[in-house]
């Protein structure tokens, strides 16, 4: 799990240790699981378990989270819901992506996504499963993730601008399979690919047995305003000719996003040409 980098407070405000901690604890929990003990907090945290138990506490007087005695564990609680609804960011593309992604769903009989573009990373604002989908993915909304796996996220790494790339390049790139790829220069190749033919359809690399197909969401003008994805078991996406079968579903349903109101976006110019 890789935190957002966080942006340099101005000159002369002094940061908040301690309110900084409480945020590296509360990134510690992710999706992986519902439970997490001290020990886990603190390893992913980075923080003495000291420190950690002081801060879980004040969290859990807060009602942002929850302790279980029986099995010496915390989770996060519903308080935190209470915080994500005043977050507006994105959330007018959501409300108009949802039906689209509902339809894109059912019609590769998986999951589907919409992705945007936030400090280096690849934020999940949404995911739709079709009743009929038989995987559960590990993704959830509000994830973040880097760039060098999974269709989405290597469509924005491919949309962004060239400085914006060099700096998502520059991070750790995670390790999620054996054909997960790390290496900078190749992604830049890979982005150079995706751009020249619109489209990425990956396998195997964020969790084996699973393809995926993603598509830019742009405006008029060309920005990048996020990404669509469809993932299902490989051979559940077609593929015919070389050419996913639902490729031109997904770029009709990037167009239909592409007139929704505008989300706000974390920086970023016109991709290349």
């Amino acid at each position: 799990m890789h935190a957002p980098p966080s942006a340099a407070p101005p000159r002369g405000v002094p940061e908040v240790r301690a309110v900084s901690r409480a945020i590296q604890i509360l990134r510690a929990f992710d999706a992986d699981r519902r439970l997490w003990s001290l020990s886990d907090i603190a390893r992913r945290s980075g923080l003495d378990k000291g420190t950690v138990r002081r801060i879980l506490h004040t969290l859990r007087l807060a009602g942002l989270v929850e302790f279980h005695p029986a099995a010496q564990s915390y989770e996060l609680t519903l308080g935190l819901l209470e915080l994500a609804a005043a977050t507006h960011r994105g959330t007018d593309l959501q409300t108009y992506a949802r039906p689209i992604l509902t339809d894109l769903a059912e019609a590769v009989g998986g999951t589907a996504f919409l992705w945007v573009f936030e400090r280096g990373e690849g934020v999940c604002l949404d995911r739709v499963c079709a009743p009929s989908s038989i995987i559960t993915t590990i993704i959830t909304a509000g994830n973040r993730c880097s760039l060098n796996c999974g269709a989405a996220p290597r469509v924005l790494l491919a949309y962004i601008s060239e400085a914006e790339r060099a700096a998502a390049l520059a991070r750790p790139q995670r390790v999620r399979t054996a054909h997960s790829v790390t290496d900078p220069a190749a992604l830049a190749g890979i982005a150079a690919a995706i751009r020249a033919r619109g489209y990425e359809y990956v396998a195997d690399d964020f969790i084996i047995g699973l393809a995926a197909l993603g598509v830019p969401i742009l405006s008029p003008a060309g920005d990048l305003i996020g990404a669509i994805s469809i993932t299902n078991l490989t051979d559940r996406i077609e593929v015919v000719n070389g050419a996913p079968v639902l490729l031109e579903a997904m770029r009709t349903a990037a167009r239909r996003l592409a007139s929704a109101p505008p989300p706000a976006r974390a920086g970023g110019s016109a991709p290349e040409r």
